[in-house]
């Protein structure tokens, strides 16, 4: 997976199972200080502390499914499903739930896009409805979840109030 997000040349032949991607697990554990054989969460945080530039995320196939690993927020993702004692990976949670989206905000799936559905409120910008809204981003960092102030900076164009100037 990590092979993947970064675009390796050898994708391919990676995800194909040929032996470069024996040589590339067999080279990551060693890199992050892991022996080879079975992995659980002590071994995924190793993996995680190594791979710092990358979030690790890992499902468990077993109902109910749920996240049993989350490691540090990153928009690289490596999402992994954990299956008896081995993790296969997964390019969208969602799809593998046979749902339309997963939020990794709160890590539940769903079949709509309806922002004011959604279990999570802190995935869109509660006053431009963008989920890129830089200003929302900030906000939401500096604060608990469920403790984001409302928006206060206000427009009299629009007359709408938002987190910031980056509308």
């Amino acid at each position: 997976m990590k092979a993947r997000i970064d675009g390796h040349v050898k994708y391919k032949a990676i995800r194909k199972g040929r032996t470069i991607q024996t040589d590339l697990a067999k080279q990551l554990h060693v890199e992050a200080c892991v022996d080879e054989g079975p992995c659980g969460i002590p071994e995924l945080q190793k993996f995680q502390d190594y791979l710092c530039d990358y979030q690790i995320n890992v499902l468990t196939v077993d109902k109910p499914h749920c996240v049993i690993f989350e490691g540090s927020p990153s928009d690289k993702k490596i999402l992994l499903v954990k299956v008896d004692n081995h993790y296969h990976g997964c390019t969208s949670y969602g799809g593998f739930l046979d749902k339309s989206y997963f939020c990794h905000d709160c890590n539940k799936a769903y079949d709509h896009e309806d922002r004011n559905q959604h279990p999570c409120k802190g995935i869109w910008c509660w006053s431009c409805h963008r989920r890129d809204c830089e200003d929302f981003k900030t906000v939401k960092q500096a604060h608990l979840p469920g403790k984001i102030p409302n928006p206060s900076l206000w427009c009299k164009e629009c007359n709408r109030c938002f987190f910031g100037k980056n509308v």
